[in-house]
């Protein structure tokens, strides 16, 4: 699993020569019909793959991810100024919607293949009048087929019971 974090992205930067490298952060409002909102957390705007990411401090923590198998969680924080966030988050229903997170680099911008990103859903938003932290991870439900081309009994029910554990 790749590494996120705002730590990461500051020693990325302080190692390379070559310019700036930025978080980026597309969210889905809605799905019906589709509204998303982009954000870069840079002080001013940038421009790329034809939407303006506008500028938002944001602190990325997390991305836990052991040999203990559990899903890894991200959680971005962003500083309450004005209430703005909290009015946000009170008039929209935004759980579960999908975030993607990109590193993107300054000077790249006109290459829209030039990013590296991850698709996550927003699962958790706490809060206070300081910061808001969105918690966003994997948005895997009980009734999905992990890992993929699993075959289930209810789909083909040719299937047997029995379980070969080796010899």
């Amino acid at each position: 699993m790749r590494t996120i974090d705002s730590d990461f992205l500051a020693k990325l930067n302080s190692k390379h020569s070559g310019g700036v490298f930025v978080h980026a952060v597309r969210f889905t409002e809605s799905t019906g019909p589709l509204v998303e909102r982009f954000f870069v957390s840079h002080d001013r705007s940038i421009i790329f793959d034809g939407n303006t990411y506008d500028p938002l401090p944001m602190t990325f923590s997390g991305m836990d991810s052991s040999g203990s198998m559990k899903l890894p969680v991200i959680r971005i924080a962003i500083p309450n100024v004005n209430n703005i966030v909290i009015d946000y988050i009170e008039d929209l229903d935004i759980l579960e919607n999908d975030v993607t997170i990109m590193l993107l680099h300054l000077d790249l911008l006109g290459n829209v293949n030039a990013k590296d990103k991850s698709l996550f859903q927003l699962q958790v938003i706490e809060s206070d009048d300081v910061t808001a932290v969105f918690s966003i991870g994997m948005n895997i439900g009980l009734d999905d087929a992990v890992p993929k081309e699993v075959m289930l009994k209810e789909e083909f029910p040719g299937i047997l019971d029995t379980v070969f554990t080796g010899i």
